[in-house]
């Protein structure tokens, strides 16, 4: 039998069909052709090393939708001259339930817990707009340099569109 070898691209997932093999608690998918091979590219803001890019503290705010289940990751920078900065979800609209992640760098994620904040933030918030159940955060003292902010929704269930706005007050 001839099978069909490729060769992945980092950035990429792929969809493949062909035949099953189990052995030794392996799975194997041995795709027949390159029909059987379909490279689908990872849309910007699904990963935070492909963020929706916000710009700097103060910029304008930035909307987003939100799927089920989903997570939308934003880069955002900083000069290091704010004493605070928040970020905040409050006065959306669309999505229901939300929570906020703030990492330093993509490699302080872990993965994404049932319950809490996940490993490895700077911030997180669940129900911080003062009414309703959508998500504020501040955070102090932040150096210069660039930062990730992770939208999701309180459960997989929770969807819809909402506005991102990161603000700072100066020292």
């Amino acid at each position: 039998d001839l099978f069909y070898a490729a060769t992945p691209t980092l950035g990429y997932e792929y969809d493949v069909t062909g035949i099953v093999t189990y052995s030794y608690g392996d799975f194997k998918v041995l795709p027949r052709d390159a029909a059987d091979v379909i490279e689908i590219p990872v849309l910007t803001g699904e990963t935070c090393a492909d963020p929706f890019v916000y710009g700097a503290v103060n910029d304008l705010p930035m909307a987003g939708d939100l799927v089920a289940g989903g997570h939308d990751w934003y880069s955002f920078t900083t000069d290091g001259s704010f004493q605070s900065i928040t970020v905040s979800l409050c006065g959306s609209t669309g999505l229901g339930d939300s929570k906020l992640a703030v990492f330093d760098d993509c490699g302080d994620f872990v993965e994404w817990p049932s319950w809490g904040a996940p490993e490895g933030t700077i911030g997180y918030n669940d129900d911080g707009c003062g009414t309703g159940y959508l998500s504020e955060l501040d955070l102090a003292g932040l150096a210069a340099g660039e930062y990730y902010v992770a939208v999701y929704g309180y459960s997989d269930s929770y969807a819809g569109v909402y506005e991102l706005n990161i603000t700072g007050v100066a020292d």
